[in-house]
């Protein structure tokens, strides 16, 4: 005979069986056939993240992280309940919308906002549009096949730099983490500051080692050689106007952007009246043409700090310098009694 007090907790033990198993929706974690109702449905029951997390979605890119779980770049979701229909949904903001739609991920979109799912132990149950899906987690989050990309709670991403262009960027952190990021600070722009149009100007920049430098200006063309720190600046245009660059090394940091300010004056001939001569090309790499339209003479080749570099006799008509020899910068082709034209050589 069975005593009474077993009796009695057997009879507890099924009415809370019974209480426990009214839930007639297949994509709760509690569901039980033949039971009706589902305000007992349990949706969410798993101990690997909670729906308190910001959670983030990418596509897989195992080039950037070799897990593929590309957190930098990332874009913010949330896994929500949904109180009244039960089930989860996942809660898209406006920009996210807009940054789906704009990298031509608007049927994602259209997936994510019709998605209602259920995470249940180590799988999500997923009825979309797309299909029904049972997606494991890997240790990271869930890898969807629709379209190859992931789902992760935040507490999958380590702590790190997540800011591209810090020098120690890392593309597998958490989104959003910048504290420790450590940034390399631009260095300054030197050279002259007033020229006229048409009057090419050397400009250098203190940069690292093995740097690539990226010019650009306002003023005219820049142009610059591979490995160099040195730029030549050609004006078009009169007025002031800055030349400006940023710095990419070779650890992966990139700088601010940094100018300097040129101010450009109007071509003039005020300093040659007797003779009107030009250079070209301008800048030069192997040799220079002189249009000459005085008599014959000689012509003097100085640098940037006045010193005589070379001479050479001068007949009216072109003449043609040799100017291989020379490094790269800036020099004077100086007629002798006439007014200096600046040029630059580049290597």
């Amino acid at each position: 005979m069975f005593s009474t007090r077993l009796m009695l907790a057997l009879a507890t033990a099924t009415a809370c069986s019974s209480a426990l198993a009214q839930c007639e929706d297949n994509l709760a974690c509690n569901y039980q056939p033949g039971t009706s109702g589902t305000a007992e449905c349990v949706y969410f029951d798993t101990d690997l993240f909670t729906l308190e997390e910001q959670d983030w979605m990418q596509a897989l890119n195992f080039d950037a992280c070799e897990t593929g779980y590309w957190g930098s770049s990332s874009i913010a979701v949330s896994l929500e309940l949904d109180s009244v229909n039960g089930g989860l949904y996942f809660n898209l903001s406006e920009e996210t919308i807009e940054t789906l739609n704009e990298f031509g991920y608007g049927p994602l979109a259209n997936d994510l906002q019709s998605m209602s799912g259920a995470v249940c132990g180590s799988t999500m149950h997923w009825v979309s549009g797309a299909g029904t899906f049972d997606l494991e987690f890997d240790g990271m989050g869930f890898v969807h096949p629709f379209w190859g990309g992931f789902i992760a709670p935040e507490s999958s991403f380590p702590e790190g730099c997540s800011i591209w262009g810090a020098c120690n960027f890392d593309a597998c952190v958490l989104p959003g983490s910048w504290e420790g990021c450590e940034f390399l600070e631009a260095s300054d722009i030197s050279g002259d500051t007033l020229t006229m149009v048409g009057e090419p100007i050397v400009l250098t920049y203190n940069g690292m080692e093995g740097s690539y430098l990226d010019w650009w200006s306002t003023c005219g063309d820049v142009v610059t050689e591979e490995g160099s720190m040195d730029a030549v600046l050609d004006p078009d245009s009169e007025g002031t106007c800055a030349v400006c660059l940023v710095e990419f090394t070779v650890d992966g940091c990139v700088t601010d952007s940094t100018c300097i300010d040129i101010t450009v004056e109007a071509f003039s001939d005020v300093r040659s009246p007797l003779a009107d001569w030009t250079v070209s090309p301008n800048p030069a790499q192997q040799t220079l043409n002189l249009m000459w339209d005085g008599g014959f003479g000689e012509v003097a080749v100085l640098d940037q700090h006045g010193r005589l570099v070379t001479t050479q006799a001068l007949r009216p008509g072109v003449n043609t310098l040799d100017v291989s020899a020379l490094d790269a910068g800036l020099y004077f082709a100086s007629p002798a009694g006439r007014s200096p034209r600046r040029f630059v050589v580049l290597r």
